[in-house]
């Protein structure tokens, strides 16, 4: 492997644990909440899967997974100077828009590559040739089983492949992989998200394993044991035993427990360490909502203020132009570097239109606004709406307003009237038209 530029990702050290006593820790000991690994400031080891057990980071990643795989995606051929159509015959087209291998749908891959992203900063797929072409299967590779270098001849990709479902090693040259990166540094593979904010993610663990300690060991109800005098050890050790095994636990709250020598209870006021926590707490939430550009309210966070805008459809388009669309485009032109032997003729697009629909009264007023003026065609705007076209064949004739020239010989809707109000071929008036779509109903 000396042709590989660049020594392999070296695996992180362990913590040894043979110099430990043989002899159980007690229940109550800080043992147990100790990490095998202290790469933060927080003293507690990050990892991709670790970060997955924090309910925002979980939360952030399922609705940008979710989102992006439930967009409608389709291989297109260009047509003319700037047209487009929808290629279905082309070889691709099955797998991105319904089934990439033999056990995933083209929903269930979008969704794992993008938490592949998220996660681990890259999603590699093996290009699989069969009956449908050079990429009939789109095999994916998990990240943590490849490592991506570059030839020092060529200069182009090269994947280790160390193990994957089939347990073979090899070698895989950028031609028989379809690799999507987020942010890189080396401009080889991308970096991971979750590394590169380890340290706030790191603080979000920490309060978890706080309050799961503080409720889970419980050897803190609120008080102090206090003696009139100096307790002799066996007696100091037997008031400590009963304390924790009392106390210790969630479901111990509120039990009785006998002391000796005069032992007595003490309670304490709340602290204002204690008093803050459910805050931090909160603003942990919010961090990790600005690490991966979720708006709080999408994964419950509540906030006093947002940037976002307000309204369901400003929220929805934030969300779509600042999150969501930078993962469709570098997918995008991953899949015409990788996939796509004709870049020039083809493409592959997602479909966002679905996460910008507003409140149907402003959608059907942008109908209506576009029709009139010849954007739209009337089967347009109902196939926006998932509806059938007009059955009397009249739908795809796009109108004008009658005060408006044209440079053609013929309009296609010859106008009728001149108050400036467009109007169809059969003299109905378009805004009837628009409520009967509105109302649901449908032409005879």
């Amino acid at each position: 492997m000396s042709w590989l530029l660049g020594p392999k990702h070296s695996r992180p050290e362990t913590v040894d644990r043979t110099s430990r006593a043989f002899a159980a820790p007690a229940a109550h000991s800080d043992f147990w909440y100790e990490q095998s690994a202290h790469g933060t400031q927080a003293g507690i080891g990050v990892s991709s899967d670790s970060a997955m057990r924090i309910s925002a980071v979980q939360s952030c990643i399922r609705l940008i997974a979710r989102c992006k795989a439930m967009l409608p995606k389709f291989i297109y051929e260009r047509v003319g100077k700037e047209g487009k159509q929808r290629a279905s015959s082309h070889p691709l087209y099955d797998v991105m828009h319904d089934q990439p291998n033999r056990r995933q749908t083209a929903y269930e891959r979008d969704e794992m590559q993008t938490a592949h992203l998220l996660l681990r900063g890259n999603a590699v797929d093996e290009v699989i040739a069969g009956p449908r072409g050079f990429a009939d299967q789109l095999e994916p590779i998990h990240p943590d089983h490849v490592n991506i270098d570059i030839t020092r001849e060529t200069r182009r990709r090269v994947y280790d492949v160390s193990s994957n479902h089939d347990g073979k090693a090899r070698v895989l040259t950028q031609d028989e992989v379809h690799h999507v990166h987020l942010l890189s540094l080396d401009g080889v593979k991308g970096a991971s998200i979750i590394g590169l904010a380890r340290e706030g993610i790191a603080l979000s663990q920490a309060l978890e394993v706080h309050a799961s300690r503080f409720f889970g060991a419980g050897a803190r109800p609120g008080g102090v044991l206090t003696a009139e005098g100096k307790l002799a050890e066996p007696s100091r050790t037997r008031n400590e035993t009963a304390w924790n095994e009392a106390f210790g636990g969630a479901y111990n709250s509120h039990k009785t427990v006998q002391l000796e020598g005069g032992v007595k209870w003490q309670a304490m006021t709340v602290t204002n360490e204690d008093s803050q926590f459910l805050e931090s707490r909160s603003f942990q939430v919010i961090d990790i909502c600005r690490i991966f550009g979720v708006p709080p309210h999408m994964v419950a966070a509540q906030e006093k203020s947002t940037a976002w805008g307000t309204g369901i459809e400003q929220l929805s388009l934030g969300f779509v132009v600042y999150t969501l669309a930078p993962l469709l485009v570098c997918t995008e032109q991953a899949v015409k570097r990788d996939l796509i032997l004709n870049p020039r003729k083809f493409f592959f697009e997602y479909l966002v239109d679905g996460l910008l629909r507003g409140d149907s009264k402003t959608r059907w007023d942008n109908y209506k606004t576009a029709i009139m003026h010849g954007v739209f065609s009337p089967d347009e705007a109902r196939r926006r709406e998932n509806m059938n076209p007009r059955s009397d064949g009249l739908g795809g004739r796009y109108w004008r307003p009658s005060n408006i020239q044209v440079d053609s010989d013929t309009p296609t809707v010859p106008s009728a009237g001149g108050n400036g109000e467009a109007s169809i071929a059969d003299g109905s008036d378009l805004s009837a038209e628009l409520d009967r779509h509105r109302n649901g109903e449908t032409h005879a």
